[in-house]
């Protein structure tokens, strides 16, 4: 990031740091959220999917908040030249964020199935145990779940 805002496009270039933090990690990040929420059968923000829990955002406002924020976006005056620079950095920020989680899996390798085997119904991933701090619950979060939601 230190790199990328010096220059004479440098409020640009955050700007990309910004629209790809915000939109793609947040925005991703709370719909992972759900996702895992839902196959551990924990409450969102609970311990192992705390991560995926932002504080202060409302839940189900996501798109709105998004197209907001591109509407916003595109009224800024950005010459070709400054849009093909903060194209090269999101590419790069993409692909420095893939590595990272890449080293985050090799950290904890868990075998499961690919996003497009689950769409194609080919293979179901079988559930995972949860961790003990998953199964520590107040009596008031136990009552939570009656099984209505299938």
């Amino acid at each position: 990031l230190e790199k990328d805002v010096q220059g004479a496009n440098g409020q640009y270039l955050l700007l990309a740091h910004h629209f790809l933090q915000y939109n793609a990690v947040l925005s991703g990040g709370v719909y992972l959220g759900k996702m895992v929420s839902e196959k551990l059968c924990v409450p969102h923000g609970a311990p192992g999917v705390k991560f995926y829990a932002f504080e202060g955002l409302v839940s189900g406002k996501e798109p709105q908040r998004v197209q907001r924020y591109l509407q916003d976006f595109d009224t800024l005056e950005i010459s070709e030249e400054q849009r093909s620079e903060m194209l090269q950095v999101m590419k790069r920020i993409y692909a420095d964020t893939e590595a990272m989680m890449n080293e985050v899996f090799e950290l904890n390798p868990v075998q499961g199935i690919s996003y497009k085997t689950s769409q194609d119904g080919q293979e179901k991933a079988e559930p995972c145990a949860p961790c003990p701090e998953q199964l520590d619950l107040t009596l008031e979060q136990l009552r939570t779940y009656t099984g209505q939601d299938g």
